[in-house]
């Protein structure tokens, strides 16, 4: 670790700068965004953040061409991809909260907050590409005999409820099988999101539902295909089975009322307790319990939609028929199994009494509530809980990692996906085909004018796709000496505009969806969407101050005019697909696409230090 010595800094961009940065002075680069940036040979500068470039990098053409670096300086190691996860480092979801800075690339090392125009007192410190080490870890070090596909570290909080906390962001997680109607911070409101604040509960509107059950039998351990208790032996009524007595939805008084019927109800704990095991049972044991019984009163303590708990799960288990009190879009989740009898069906409970009496007393009707334990399970039950086959310790990394990195996320199969739209950069006879197709237009006239392009230098072919990180395509635009510079890097395409114009020019970008009219998200940016997709346009500049955009949704493209005295320009484009999941998001920016967007207008800046 060194100090700077005492000196004015003067940015290399400047004609003064300029000067001094071809001569001997000390050079330092300066990242004054919070987030550290990717430079020359994979170095981190971190963020807020600087360091002194050595004799050796002052010679490397990369280092020195400052104007170049700051805009080429990227966020990830790569374009984030669903392939390429094993490149990036992990997810973090801790017990306690970790702070709301994105230093996943260099999580031990400090950070430090300083002017850009005063640099001397301040310690240099920089990171080279080891910083991007993760140990891949789960409970214990295990996802059982699968591992996670990302890197995931899971720290589970003790107690019943409470939030994890994605390390790096300032995003928790309310953890929990519990019930909302019990914990009323496991309530999910509708704009919780925007607050940073999201779920992992048993109600399948979190991001992250978790289940007690699971299609893995490696993590529950049992299935639900056992077989049935015989007809001929089983206990001719059903077992009870909880010692809460106050629960939310009366399921007491649907017991009792069983009870003073002719069906025979035995509750085994202490509430409602009227009888004791069958000889040699441990009541302690559920599934020993209701192996037992043609029945088990399955009656969650409230009516909480999505809320199952081991009552229902066990039951099927254990080879009884489920008699089930729970949500009212139970059926939504087992429906499709023909092995379950639901209070609601029946318009009183004397009504359920007496078809329970019905079915014990039918072999040919009790049988046909097993016939499914020989069949594979229904296709829409599969399609409902197929997600339970990856742990959802697993499953809250996966979910973190596309909203950080912008992948896809499929709710309901809870997984990483690639978008609907590509992000790919292609360029075709030097000119940008995908993700838009770029097209140069002189506005001078009444009418627009098409204008050619040329390459400004060499390039090894004139068509590429999809263009690797980091490849610069240079073109000249018409006769005038407008130049445009493209490349892509973290899954996003970046359009340099820089020269002397003496009419106006018209940048179109044609894009492969239809749309609707342009939309802006902030000062800077941007978008067009339709129902899967969004594309953003981020720009270095106030739009409405410095720029004419407007909509041609006959050719599904954005209309960028140019003028003299808006160059130099740089222009992002941001392809994400979109959060339908979130009320209200169609209206924001996502988290990537805000990093995106900062990354245009925030960028590293090479400065001189002048010797006093």
């Amino acid at each position: 670790m060194t100090s700077l010595p005492k000196g004015k800094t003067v940015s290399c961009r400047t004609p003064r700068g300029r000067a001094l940065c071809q001569s001997n002075a000390t050079l330092v680069w300066y990242n004054p965004s919070t987030r550290d940036k990717f430079l020359c040979g994979g170095n981190i500068l971190l963020g807020p953040g600087m360091f002194q470039l050595h004799d050796g990098e002052r010679r490397d053409v990369c280092w020195r061409n400052a104007l170049q670096m700051s805009l080429m300086a990227h966020a990830f190691p790569a374009a984030p991809t669903v392939d390429n996860k094993g490149l990036f480092p992990g997810i973090a979801v801790k017990k306690s909260e970790t702070g709301s800075t994105d230093d996943t690339f260099s999580s031990n090392l400090e950070r430090f907050t300083f002017p850009p125009d005063d640099l001397s007192s301040l310690d240099l410190k920089r990171s080279n590409t080891d910083g991007l080490i993760y140990k891949a870890q789960g409970i214990n070090g295990e996802f059982g005999p699968e591992r996670c596909d990302v890197k995931c570290e899971f720290v589970p909080r003790p107690g019943l409820i409470g939030p994890q906390f994605i390390y790096g962001t300032d995003w928790s997680l309310q953890f929990s099988i519990e019930g909302e109607h019990y914990y009323p911070d496991l309530r999910i409101g509708d704009y919780d999101w925007k607050s940073n604040k999201f779920f992992a509960t048993t109600s399948f509107r979190s991001e992250v539902p978790c289940s007690y059950f699971s299609l893995n039998k490696n993590w529950w351990g049992n299935t639900l295909q056992s077989p049935a208790v015989p007809f001929s032996t089983g206990i001719k009524g059903a077992s009870f089975l909880a010692r809460n007595c106050g629960s939310k939805n009366n399921r007491e008084d649907v017991v009792k009322q069983l009870q003073d019927s002719e069906f025979r109800v035995d509750s085994l704990s202490s509430c409602l307790n009227n009888a004791e095991p069958p000889p040699n049972v441990n009541k302690n044991n559920k599934t020993n319990v209701m192996e037992k019984y043609l029945f088990h009163l399955a009656f969650e303590n409230g009516r909480t939609d999505d809320y199952i708990t081991e009552k229902l799960w066990m039951a099927l288990h254990a080879g009884t028929i489920p008699v089930v009190l729970g949500p009212s879009n139970i059926k939504e989740h087992i429906g499709s199994i023909h092995g379950v009898i639901y209070v609601d069906d029946f318009a009183s409970v004397q009504e359920l009494a007496e078809y329970l009496s019905e079915v014990s007393n039918n072999q040919t009707l009790y049988e046909s509530y097993h016939a499914w334990r020989n069949e594979p399970y229904p296709e829409k039950f599969v399609e409902k809980y197929n997600f339970t086959l990856v742990h959802s310790s697993c499953r809250m990394c996966r979910w973190a990692y596309a909203k950080k990195y912008g992948l896809g996320w499929n709710h309901t199969k809870q997984s990483i996906e690639p978008l609907a739209l590509s992000r790919e950069t292609c360029v075709e006879s030097y000119a940008l085909k995908s993700p838009a197709v770029e097209t140069w237009w002189d506005a001078a006239g009444s009418t627009l004018r098409r204008l050619n392009l040329s390459p400004s230098k060499v390039h090894r072919t004139p068509s590429l796709c999809p263009v690797p990180n980091n490849t610069i395509f240079t073109s000249r635009i018409g006769n005038e000496f407008l130049i445009r510079s493209l490349w892509t890097h973290d899954g996003v395409t970046d359009v340099y505009l820089e020269g002397k114009i003496s009419k106006p020019h018209v940048l179109r970008l044609e894009f492969p969806m239809a749309h609707d009219s342009v939309k802006f998200f902030d000062l800077t940016t941007v978008g067009i969407q339709n129902e899967q997709t969004r594309i953003s346009l981020a720009f270095n500049v106030e739009v409405v101050n410095n720029l004419n955009l407007t909509s041609n949704m006959a050719v599904n493209a954005v209309d960028i005019t140019i003028h003299h005295d808006t160059l130099p320009l740089r222009i992002r484009i941001i392809v994400e697909d979109q959060d339908r999941f979130h009320k209200g998001a169609l209206e924001e920016q996502t988290y990537y696409g805000k990093i995106m967007t900062e990354d245009v207008v925030i960028t590293p800046e090479l400065f001189a230090l002048e010797p006093n």
